[in-house]
């Protein structure tokens, strides 16, 4: 897949535009059964907003890990599972939907961690505020980064 555009904000937007456009290359993939390609994304205007610049700067200067991170493979998706994230997505949004409830969703675990991620960013003020200890919340409710899978 290829993308191509006008300019990026490379904090923020960049980082939105590739996640959004590799998940959308992988769920086409999966549901015509053929293998996920590259991606190359191609921008002719990359920009750094000055609000950002500090998190920005931080973020470059982190140390590079050995191995890049293994993600989990989407599995065989079907329009119906997204209509069920994206029903499950909008109340998480207007919070009516507790993280328990997410979990108990008839869905692969894939779109079950899916569904944390946005409850978890729905939450974001409480949950993942400055000190609070929201790796071990991630891990309690049975979020990993393994290889087979973040389940």
């Amino acid at each position: 897949m290829v993308a191509f555009m006008r300019a990026n904000d490379a904090y923020i937007g960049f980082l939105s535009d590739v996640f959004h456009f590799t998940f959308l290359q992988e769920y086409i993939a999966r549901r015509l059964a053929v293998r996920v390609d590259r991606y190359y994304h191609h921008v002719g205007s990359i920009h750094i907003y000055e609000p950002d610049l500090d998190r920005a700067r931080a973020l470059a200067n982190e140390p590079v890990g050995e191995a890049p991170p293994s993600y989990p493979i989407m599995p065989f998706t079907t329009p119906q599972m997204i209509a069920e994230v994206l029903e499950a997505e909008g109340a998480i949004r207007s919070r009516a939907l507790a993280l328990e409830d997410v979990l108990c969703l008839a869905l692969p675990d894939y779109w079950l961690n899916v569904l944390v991620l946005f409850w978890l960013h729905a939450h974001k003020p409480r949950v993942l505020r400055p000190g609070a200890r929201w790796r071990r919340f991630i891990r309690c409710i049975g979020i990993s980064s393994t290889n087979d899978g973040w389940r």
